[in-house]
């Protein structure tokens, strides 16, 4: 996001809850909060997606792709 403050869009299909109850996963493996990830994306189209309370709507959204 060259280094500019940004929200990460993840698809549903890629990123869900761990079953262990810590952490998530991401493309089918388990991560924990500090894991390394490689992700590829692109700024997001016009359409811009709800974002948490915590965050400032007007920053730029990052769609994440499956792919680095």
């Amino acid at each position: 996001m060259g280094g500019e403050p940004g929200v990460a869009v993840f698809p549903a299909d890629i990123l869900g809850e761990s079953s262990a109850g810590e952490g998530y996963v991401l493309n089918g493996e388990d991560c924990a909060e500090g894991d390394d990830i490689w992700l590829g994306g692109s700024p997001a189209r016009s359409m811009t997606y709800r974002v948490p309370d915590q965050c400032d709507e007007d920053v730029q959204q990052w769609q994440v792709h499956t792919e680095g």
